[in-house]
């Protein structure tokens, strides 16, 4: 079956911009699962370190902020001051398409999250999830209006 990513305005697209060798990756994974379904989330273990996870947990002592990133309408959680993690998963969001085919939403380095509360995708367990991990601060573009202590979940 055909399997497509849009590399222009796809959420897979901005993570590959940032890493080009999780399309290779992507493309490793899908030749190792079976894809089945309209909605289709999983985590695929290549077996080796393939790079590093900026979503860590978190504990009460971490510097965490929330702010919306540019382009964002959801508040992302943020911590300052940890370290990207070693990883040997990526993970993979897929969708059927009416022609059969299947296209790459989403994709990153690091193991299966919910998405952000708020989002349109939103997973029951994504609040509770998003209170005991981050996002990494690094050069992340921000609204800085947006940015807050204040939890909006």
């Amino acid at each position: 079956m055909p399997i497509y990513v849009d590399l222009i305005y796809s959420a897979a697209a901005r993570e590959i911009a940032k890493q080009p060798r999780l399309l290779r990756l992507v493309e490793e994974a899908l030749k190792q699962k079976t894809v089945r379904g309209t909605d289709v989330r999983f985590e695929y273990n290549a077996g080796r370190t393939v790079g590093y996870s900026h979503i860590v947990e978190t504990a009460e002592s971490d510097s965490v902020l929330y702010a919306q990133c540019t382009k964002e309408s959801v508040f992302s959680r943020f911590v300052k001051n940890k370290k990207p993690i070693a990883t040997q998963h990526i993970s993979v969001t897929v969708r059927h398409a009416a022609d059969g085919s299947y296209e790459v939403l989403d994709a990153w380095i690091g193991q299966l999250h919910p998405p952000l509360p708020g989002s349109d995708n939103e997973l029951p367990e994504s609040k509770d999830f998003w209170m005991r991990h981050a996002m990494i601060l690094t050069d992340q573009s921000l609204q800085h209006r947006t940015a807050t202590t204040v939890s909006p979940y």
